[in-house]
């Protein structure tokens, strides 16, 4: 049989290796957005009630009461809210994206690297998240809105999953 020729006709090698480089890229470089976004819908509920998944948060203060039923808002609830600045800042901006300027007195910022978000808020209405801020012998309790539990955990890795589900089409 000397003399013969084999010939081997590979098809579809280059999907396959496109195939597994989308894989590869979608696995190294996941889309955490969406793990923010579904963590946002977590903390946004904390918003709506008043802290419920952190404990509750404290009763505003006689004067605080005073304060809001003068500039026309209710004199006990919702806590933390009166324009709205602060919830659309933690929670909306991050769940729609931006849409508006986050308002006086708050500046957030998101960013991400690998599988790790950090997002933080500073300015005056952002201190009831973690200190309590004090005026002359009064002070404001803290009245957390961000937090890590194992629901927020659940739905970090639940947005990413999905997310990676949809770039790969399983």
């Amino acid at each position: 049989m000397a003399g013969e020729i084999i010939e081997v006709k590979v098809t579809g090698l280059t999907q396959e290796i496109n195939r597994i480089t989308k894989v590869r890229d979608a696995v190294f470089n996941p889309d955490i957005d969406n793990g923010v976004r579904k963590v946002a819908t977590v903390w946004d509920r904390n918003f709506i009630t008043e802290g419920s998944q952190v404990g509750g948060w404290r009763q505003l203060a006689p004067m605080t009461q005073r304060v809001r039923r003068e500039r026309g808002y209710g004199p006990k609830h919702p806590i933390l809210k009166q324009s709205g600045a602060l919830r659309r800042a933690v929670a909306g901006e991050l769940r729609y994206g931006p849409r508006s300027a986050a308002g006086p007195g708050i500046q957030q910022t998101y960013f991400k690297a690998r599988l790790r978000a950090v997002v933080t808020a500073r300015g005056k209405k952002a201190e009831n998240q973690y200190r309590v801020r004090r005026r002359g012998r009064r002070s404001t309790p803290a009245r957390p809105f961000w937090f890590v539990n194992a629901e927020v955990e659940q739905a970090f890795a639940t947005g990413i999953e999905q997310a990676l589900q949809r770039k790969l089409r399983l």
